[in-house]
């Protein structure tokens, strides 16, 4: 579970650095500014934590279910970012009251908050890794490398990847990828071995059936209904 983890954070990072390829660059410059500020002030903190207390927090399925609800709304807000960049590059966006623009900027600026905590779990692996040398030396170095990654790699997938479109779609694929890794560290060992006699929960299936149904019926409708009301 903890090498599942370590994977989903190191994900995390690269999708932040595509997320900001998107935006301008100063973006990406005061993002950079803000992740190494935090791994420097964190530093006291993450070298008073413990290797078993660290492993305790990975293990713990209620923690990882919490998480696995913000990775799922980080990976959304990068979906609905995705189909709202295909439909301004292609035309297809209608003339929007302010709060439709608000909430596109909002989506455009911003770049990633699952970075800080997937940084700082890389910190305290950092401090257990190398001992004896100074923690304070050790949070700095990691924050000028981090800052100088999320500077260069923005610059360095938009040189690679100079179409937009390319970008968007990686970045929409790696959304959903996240997604799956989240729900994957909710699983644990009594769900993988589950005894024969378990009983399914019928009724929460049930209602998320039901919810699906809605929402896909409301889906369909809602923009009936609009041109209906516009043609009127």
């Amino acid at each position: 579970m903890e090498l599942i983890v370590q994977f989903l954070m190191l994900i995390v990072c690269l999708v932040a650095s595509v997320k900001l390829s998107h935006a301008p660059r100063w973006v990406s410059w005061v993002y950079a500014l803000a992740v190494g500020v935090f791994l420097y002030m964190t530093s006291d903190l993450a070298s008073s934590q413990t290797r078993s207390g660290i492993g305790g927090y990975i293990e713990n399925r209620e923690l990882r279910e919490y998480i696995a609800i913000l990775v799922t709304l980080e990976s959304m807000i990068f979906v609905l970012f995705t189909f709202v960049s295909f439909r301004r590059d292609q035309g297809k966006e209608r003339p929007c009251p302010k709060l439709r623009h608000w909430v596109q900027e909002i989506l455009t600026f911003y770049p990633s908050l699952l970075v800080f905590p997937a940084l700082f779990y890389a910190q305290t692996n950092l401090i257990f890794a190398l001992p004896g040398i100074d923690f304070g030396h050790i949070s700095l170095g990691l924050a000028v490398g981090m800052a100088l990654f999320f500077v260069i790699m923005p610059w360095l997938m938009r040189y690679l990847l100079p179409e937009r479109e390319m970008r968007l779609e990686i970045l929409f694929l790696s959304s959903l990828f996240i997604f799956v890794l989240g729900l994957i560290t909710t699983v644990d060992d009594k769900m993988t071995y589950a005894a024969p006699e378990y009983e399914l929960p019928w009724r929460g299936l049930l209602l998320a059936l039901g919810l699906f149904v809605v929402c896909f019926t409301l889906g369909r409708l809602i923009p009936s209904l609009k041109r209906l009301i516009t043609k009127r």
